[in-house]
């Protein structure tokens, strides 16, 4: 509910500024009169329980934090990760993971930027709009991306991704604390 209040808004001005892209939100059923009081019948459709289906005909997304980032790099689609949370809670939070430079999955796993993540104030209109512009568009960014995507699936290899995860999440926290 609070992804949904604090980052829909921006997704949706954002969206508003392409005529040439239909963007649809992969939604959440148990939020849908949340999702329908921030859409106020704006020409935005919404779709449940058919994400991997949005995703395999998406040309780009802007995906807030999560294992939707790696879901939709696993999918080969370009992507803006998003993420703001309340004030006290992103400080918390920061304090608490100091020294892991990334939130996506995508970048932790590759251990370096490959995916653009908006963290709280860059998470704004402008910054969102120049960043999508940049994996919309048949560009070296967007190339770029899809062919370190390429990367990604090898270092997740043969299906024991929940696993590899895990210890990569392992290994990253006790290099923080041994640093410590």
């Amino acid at each position: 509910r609070q992804e949904i209040l604090r980052m829909l808004p921006t997704m949706i001005q954002v969206a508003n500024q392409y005529n040439d892209y239909q963007f649809i939100i992969a939604g959440i059923t148990q939020q849908k009169n949340l999702y329908d009081k921030i859409l106020n019948g704006q020409n935005i459709k919404i779709v449940f329980n058919q994400t991997y289906d949005l995703l395999s005909n998406s040309h780009a997304a802007m995906v807030t934090s999560g294992t939707a980032t790696l879901e939709t790099a696993l999918f080969g689609v370009p992507q803006v990760v998003c993420y703001k949370a309340n004030h006290l809670s992103y400080i918390i939070a920061k304090h608490l993971i100091s020294g892991i430079q990334y939130i996506s999955l995508v970048n932790l796993i590759a251990n370096k930027s490959i995916v653009t993540e908006l963290i709280q104030n860059d998470m704004n209109p402008q910054l969102l709009k120049t960043e999508l512009d940049s994996i919309i568009a048949n560009c070296p960014k967007r190339n770029n991306m899809l062919l370190e995507y390429k990367q990604l699936q090898n270092i997740m290899g043969d299906g024991n991704t929940t696993k590899k995860i895990a210890q990569l999440m392992v290994e990253l926290l006790n290099k923080k604390y041994q640093k410590q």
